[in-house]
């Protein structure tokens, strides 16, 4: 099969799952733009780029690293040598986290709502955990099942949404009390939907954890890492420019409920842009294994070139198409926040 048809089908693939999931879950922003206030959008927006900036920190980088070390012989080996050391460390983060708990809250400015910071490490170092699986079915070309677990993973989490904003609301106007609602509940249930969800396709993957031995090579993991950390410090800078903005806003306009609302504005603006990630995302999971299988072809230079075009043409597409049609997107938000469409 041609290169780049072949590297196309997996982009349509990997981006229709995420495109599928992420447009499910976009959905929620009128949801959440009309049931929450922007404080409480903006403490969600705020810990949401502190979980993003961490997941990054806590994977190191061992994605890239185990498409770079992987081979058929030595599969077994390298991915039960990084599925060891994520384990390690997300346990390790987990003992810390719990040990300057008050600390950390106090920082966050969540210490009269603890429980948020504690559902979110734990579903952290799940989702940290699940990476390197994920990661396997892309390089064994497991598209579609990456995507039917990605999918999955996105309903449960919708769903749940639903059930605490729309139907227990629903219920208790009609006099039905649901035990462990309570309507002041705030992001709370944004938090409990994403545990959840992170629980079930940790399960999901199960099968692909433990069909590998326990094998564990100190020497093995020392060269990943070696390859890998300038891997991370890229993925740390991209992640505080895509994600710095929100997690100091809070911090740069001052203590108080006006710099979250402020947040939380901006912060839902922001996803409006969300149509852009979805085909960057797509297209990163499909060609970062191709990059690294096609490399010793003697056509890569070329290829790799045409696939940039490409890419680049699609992308301006997408962010004109997007600013073209704001007037109607702004829609997705509630009216209390269309003084942050500007950004």
């Amino acid at each position: 099969m041609n290169p780049l048809k072949k590297l196309m089908g997996e982009t349509v693939i990997y981006g229709f799952s995420t495109i599928l999931g992420r447009f499910i879950n976009w959905l929620l922003v009128p949801l959440y733009t009309r049931v929450l206030s922007p404080v409480d959008n903006g403490i969600f927006t705020n810990l949401m780029g502190y979980v993003a900036l961490l997941v990054v920190l806590l994977t190191y980088g061992t994605e890239t690293g185990f498409f770079r070390f992987a081979t058929k012989d030595n599969k077994d080996r390298v991915f039960s040598t990084l599925l060891t050391s994520l384990l390690f460390t997300s346990t390790l983060f987990l003992l810390l986290c719990f040990s300057f708990l008050p600390q950390i809250v106090s920082f966050l400015e969540v210490g009269n709502h603890p429980i948020y910071f504690v559902l979110l490490i734990v579903t952290i170092a799940i989702d940290v955990v699940s990476t390197l699986p994920f990661a396997l079915l892309r390089m064994e070309g497991k598209a579609l099942r990456f995507g039917v677990i990605k999918f999955v993973n996105i309903i449960i989490n919708v769903g749940l949404n639903l059930f605490f904003y729309l139907l227990c609301p629903f219920l208790e106007k009609k006099g039905i009390s649901v035990p462990f609602y309570q309507a002041d509940g705030g992001v709370v249930y944004i938090f409990i939907s994403y545990l959840v969800s992170s629980i079930c396709t940790l399960v999901m993957l199960f099968p692909y954890i433990f069909r590998f031995k326990f094998v564990f090579s100190f020497s093995l993991l020392k060269d990943i890492l070696k390859y890998s950390y300038p891997i991370l410090i890229v993925s740390v800078a991209g992640m505080i420019n895509l994600q710095g903005d929100k997690i100091l806003m809070p911090k740069i306009l001052g203590d108080g409920e006006e710099a979250l609302a402020i947040t939380g504005i901006y912060g839902a603006s922001y996803k409006l842009a969300l149509v852009m990630y979805i085909f960057t995302q797509g297209f990163r999971f499909a060609f970062e294994p191709f990059f690294f299988n096609y490399a010793k072809h003697s056509d890569s230079k070329k290829i790799y070139q045409d696939v940039l075009l490409y890419f680049t043409g699609f992308g301006l597409m997408i962010f004109l198409g997007v600013m073209y049609f704001l007037d109607v997107l702004k829609y997705f938000l509630g009216s209390e926040y269309f003084s942050g469409l500007t950004i």
